[in-house]
């Protein structure tokens, strides 16, 4: 995307925020400090909350990515954008299930379930028909713990 803004680099994948992210952090700061009639330290609050929500979005982003470099598929950039986060893919996978992992690998990258492992099978229990995802997830999680150890 063009009208983006490299912040870093990270597998080799350049994260950007497309210039119109600054309006959403001053809209948090109007909105926390002068809406909410709590001056800078509102203002503050508005803009650090709203850093840490972008921080899980790019973290749901690179979910999708990290699962699609697994399967061998180039990632081009991840953009912030005011309204969410796009993971720009070279290619769509043509097995579905790779498609389904990819797609899964999003929220399940959130830090709820990647704070408690046991959670990820709770999940799949409750929700039939996800242990696939599950399982493939896991084994994604694996190989990634292993290439990191060498």
């Amino acid at each position: 995307m063009s009208n983006a803004i490299k912040l870093f680099s990270f597998r080799g994948i350049d994260i950007r925020v497309h210039i119109t992210f600054p309006l959403i952090l001053i809209w948090a700061a109007i909105q926390f400090g002068i809406v909410g009639r709590r001056g800078i330290q509102g203002a503050v609050f508005g803009v650090v909350v709203t850093l840490i929500l972008f921080a899980i979005v790019l973290l749901h982003e690179l979910g999708h990515s990290i699962a699609a470099q697994h399967y061998k598929i180039a990632v081009k950039e991840i953009v912030l954008l005011p309204i969410g986060g796009v993971a720009q893919l070279s290619k769509i996978p043509e097995q579905p299930i790779k498609e389904l992992v990819i797609a899964a690998a999003g929220p399940l990258a959130s830090p709820e379930v990647a704070s408690d492992p046991d959670r990820l099978s709770k999940l799949a229990k409750e929700r039939a028909g996800l242990q696939p995802v599950v399982e493939a997830y896991q084994k994604l999680r694996s190989t990634q713990d292993q290439l990191r150890d060498t």
